[in-house]
């Protein structure tokens, strides 16, 4: 049997003439907040949920947003949040990343294969399954920005940022603990 053909379209508000359910993730939308960003699941080309996604501290720190489809979660980036969203029962699991990175971290980007799926942020990464719960986090990458270059053999090798004056710094961590292989001082 073949499983149905799903896809997500990412846009800034909702659409209000399509007829289905709205889920509202992060910030309380009760007290008039505007949604930020608003994810529609289209199931068949049919909409069948739209998820607004509300962000938790100032905008300034909110650069990049993503969403995707990830082991039958809907799962989205924004602001200081990584949530997941089950489509069908709209379970929602929402991830702040200032308790793992502190109060300036921000969300920049996903890595995933059908194994994991990585967080991307200002100061680290960090790993889920597909619960989802936290596997680990690496939290000591840079403060200004982190970047994979590749995922092999076991390692995700990339460079971090730790202040706009310096170099990018390179590292290597292990995919399955977290553990970050290198041991350099950061370039003064």
């Amino acid at each position: 049997m073949n499983e149905p053909i799903l896809r997500l379209d990412f846009q800034p508000a909702f659409d209000e003439t399509l007829n289905c359910p709205n889920l509202h993730v992060g910030r309380s939308y009760e007290s008039g907040h505007k949604v930020d960003y608003v994810s529609i699941l289209y199931c068949e080309d049919l909409p069948t949920l739209q998820v607004g996604f509300y962000v938790d501290h100032s905008v300034e720190f909110d650069f990049t947003s993503w969403s995707c489809i990830w082991h039958g979660w809907i799962v989205a980036g924004f602001g200081n949040s990584i949530a997941f969203v089950h489509p069908q029962n709209h379970a929602t699991h929402l991830f702040h990343l200032d308790k793992s990175f502190g109060l300036t971290s921000h969300f920049l980007m996903m890595e995933s294969t059908d194994d994991y799926l990585i967080g991307v942020t200002s100061c680290g990464l960090i790993r889920f399954n597909e619960t989802p719960e936290i596997v680990w986090v690496a939290d000591d990458l840079g403060t200004e920005g982190v970047f994979i270059d590749k995922i092999e053999d076991s390692k995700i090798i990339g460079v971090g940022k730790w202040s706009v004056m310096l170099d990018w710094t390179p590292f290597e961590v292990d995919l399955t603990t977290g553990k970050n292989l290198t041991s350099h001082d950061i370039a003064e």
